[in-house]
């Protein structure tokens, strides 16, 4: 039964979000100013450095676990092609939700909470004011814009990383390693 009200409350809670959004499209309502950039800032710039340290190491790793087995069948050059999948497909999106959900999602959870049990949320109601709309939309559209972001930071700072590797394990030139990602990746991935 708990489960039950706690799926019933998530979807009617994302259902007036997005009914607000679409109050927002049309022109009906409007957003807090600023609020939507200034959440933007806060969930995307301030985790810039650890979704780059993230994905510089889990590239360089990828990339030396790599070479010491592909060099074994002299293939030590498709460790480029291997590590710019593997960022670009896996890794450094998943890295980057896991991030965004670990540092924001509790921020965002411990603040609404706070402003649960102080009673905002209903003196927002109170005053006639959707706090859907004012609190979580800016949250939800930042993160919108957030993910894509920092998600393609982090595949360029991955794929960076295991050229690195690439150069000083088996001294592949940056622009030999470069070639084949861009050559192997395509839009599609």
């Amino acid at each position: 039964l708990d489960l039950r009200d706690g799926v019933l409350a998530s979807v009617k809670l994302f259902g007036d979000a997005f009914k607000q959004l679409g109050f927002v499209l049309a022109g009906k309502k409007k957003l807090p100013k600023g609020a939507t950039s200034g959440f933007m800032i806060s969930m995307g710039i301030d985790a810039l450095p650890i979704v780059c340290m993230l994905s510089a190491l889990l590239g360089a790793t990828l990339a030396f676990q790599g070479i010491v087995l592909l060099k074994r069948f002299g293939a030590g050059i498709f460790v480029a092609d291997m590590t710019g999948l593997a960022m670009v497909r896996e890794f450094a999106p998943m890295m980057t939700a896991i991030v965004l959900t670990g540092r924001n999602g509790a921020a965002i959870a411990a603040e609404l909470g706070t402003m649960r049990v102080r009673g905002e949320l209903d003196a927002l109601d109170a005053m006639g004011i959707s706090s859907s709309r004012f609190l979580l939309l800016p949250r939800l559209l930042a993160l919108t814009f957030v993910q894509p972001a920092l998600s393609l930071i982090g595949i360029f700072v991955g794929i960076v990383g295991a050229g690195i590797v690439a150069r000083l394990s088996i001294d592949l030139p940056a622009n030999i390693f470069w070639a084949r990602v861009v050559g192997r990746v395509d839009l599609m991935d």
